[in-house]
């Protein structure tokens, strides 16, 4: 008989981490990733040619308000007579009546037809028909402002024109028309120089009192 042999016991292979046994490793797979839209930007240019429409546009609107308040300012000041006392009129002043209007005026003044002068001050006094040209030259306007229905105009001799040269710039003007009107003729033309204006201008003053319109 053989002698019967133990069996060798098969131990069970351990695979070392160093042994290079192969191992499948098996990952999930990561879902592939979309790209995302971006968002809408507003260009850069658009919105500063906003910030330049909105500053313009408010400052136009200042603008225009304050123009508007100056407007209303200075339409006051020329329509708004100040007011003054009625000044005194002499009793032996003398009358000039025509169809369209009356007035009183010294009785030391010289009258020839439409014109009347005084020497002292030096004052020429022009009325004016509706048919006549009420004009001036070299002259610029100072004021117009109404009292008791008449209009009243002021002007001063300018340079500035060449054929305004002449370098005198004290002659002055004052008109009375028809409120209402168009500032000309009929009416008077008052003229005097600056150098004498206080006691021309106060005359003048005395004369609008007296000055009527034929109705």
């Amino acid at each position: 008989m053989e002698p019967i042999q133990n069996p060798i016991e098969q131990q069970p292979i351990v695979p070392n981490e160093s042994s290079p046994v192969a191992t499948q490793v098996f990952q999930a797979a990561s879902p592939v990733s979309q790209p995302v839209p971006s968002k809408s930007k507003i260009p850069v240019w658009l919105i500063i040619l906003l910030v330049l429409f909105v500053g313009l546009s408010s400052y136009l609107l200042f603008q225009n308000f304050q123009l508007k308040n100056q407007l209303i300012g200075s339409s006051g000041q020329t329509t708004s007579p100040s007011p003054s006392s009625t000044p005194t009129i002499p009793a032996d002043w003398s009358t000039f009546d025509n169809s369209e209007y009356s007035f009183k005026y010294p009785n030391t003044w010289q009258i020839n037809d439409n014109e009347i002068k005084s020497i002292t001050p030096e004052i020429v006094l022009w009325a004016f028909s509706s048919d006549d040209p009420m004009y001036n030259e070299c002259m610029k306007i100072d004021y117009t402002k109404t009292i008791n229905g008449l209009m009243i105009k002021k002007y001063s001799a300018v340079s500035t024109a060449e054929a305004c040269s002449s370098g005198d710039l004290t002659p002055r003007e004052l008109w009375i028309s028809k409120a209402g009107g168009e500032g000309f003729a009929p009416g008077i033309q008052y003229i005097y120089k600056s150098t004498e204006g206080s006691e021309a201008e106060k005359i003048f003053d005395q004369i609008v009192s007296t000055f009527k319109f034929a109705q």
